[in-house]
């Protein structure tokens, strides 16, 4: 590949790569709302992956009875470690950990396990940039969520390790991804169908369905933002960036979820941060350029081939 042309990929998987915490930080802050209120953690998995809707014409085109050439054991293990069960680990979490808990262990700690993983998986041994950029990243995270770790009930834990299960399998569908160069669309358009197939009768055979309790605007504007925008959006953008970025410098992206939602809760919500937690943005923004070698001038690497 010529040198023009890697460019060409790489700005185009930074400025998607990028684009993913912003999706994620304005779901962060329309959760917020009072509108998602009756809402429970099986209406918004529902919501994410009706998201197959969109996506079923792309998968019934492409041999989906080997689920668009992925194959059903790769296509199934990418749909339950990227799909429902992921999401559902998110969603309970809050339910016992305040949205403090879910910074530092949910999305705060999706790099980590996929630094981890990669060097178990894929050989990828981190460089002292990785290293070093990875400690500021997490402290700075810490920071903009002390608040809600030092306040937290004696029952948080329950959702820490929820949230930890989460950030466990997204680093693991992140290194899986990469390690079987699978197209990035055929990836995401397998993984929402599938469970758009398999939870949509679990849903509302073992969940109590509300989706409609809270009215039609809350239904248009939350099941909308949930299906196109986190459900193809955030993901699409994710996943094509794997390939080209490597799986951990994509984690990384994820890591800016909760300063993104807290930036944007200040024109949204009039939220605005304190002293400590503006210290937290600085240091989860230079942590991430560091981890990601943007201040040591590293070269990016050729992107892998997919099929």
């Amino acid at each position: 590949m010529d040198t023009a042309a890697e460019a060409h990929h790489t700005r185009n998987a930074l400025i998607g790569g990028a684009m993913v915490p912003i999706i994620m930080g304005g779901f962060v802050v329309l959760s917020r709302f009072s509108i998602v209120g009756a809402y429970d953690a099986g209406d918004l998995t529902w919501f994410r992956y009706m998201s197959g809707l969109i996506f079923l014409p792309w998968f019934l085109a492409d041999r989906p009875w080997l689920l668009c050439g992925i194959g059903w054991r790769k296509g199934l293990i990418l749909s339950i470690f990227g799909g429902a069960p992921f999401n559902l680990l998110i969603m309970q979490g809050f339910e016992y950990a305040p949205a403090a808990h879910g910074a530092v262990f949910g999305p705060g700690q999706t790099p980590t396990f996929t630094f981890i993983l990669s060097w178990i998986v894929l050989g990828m041994k981190p460089k002292p940039w990785n290293l070093g950029g990875m400690v500021v990243l997490l402290c700075g995270i810490f920071m903009l969520a002390g608040g809600g770790l030092v306040e937290s009930g004696p029952g948080a834990w329950r959702g820490d390790l929820l949230f930890l299960g989460a950030s466990f399998m997204w680093g693991v569908f992140t290194v899986l991804m990469r390690k079987w160069q699978v197209n990035p669309f055929k990836g995401a358009a397998v993984v929402a169908v599938v469970n758009m197939a398999v939870f949509t009768p679990i849903y509302f055979l073992f969940f109590e369905p509300t989706i409609l309790a809270p009215g039609w605007t809350a239904l248009i504007v939350q099941g909308g933002y949930q299906m196109t925008f986190v459900g193809i959006g955030a993901v699409v953008l994710y996943v094509r960036a794997i390939p080209v970025l490597g799986p951990v410098q994509t984690a990384l992206f994820i890591s800016l979820v909760p300063v993104m939602g807290t930036l944007m809760a200040i024109p949204v919500l009039g939220e605005f941060p304190g002293p400590i937690e503006w210290s937290g943005i600085a240091l989860a923004f230079v942590g991430m350029l560091a981890a990601m070698g943007v201040r040591f001038g590293i070269k990016p690497r050729e992107p892998a081939s997919v099929r």
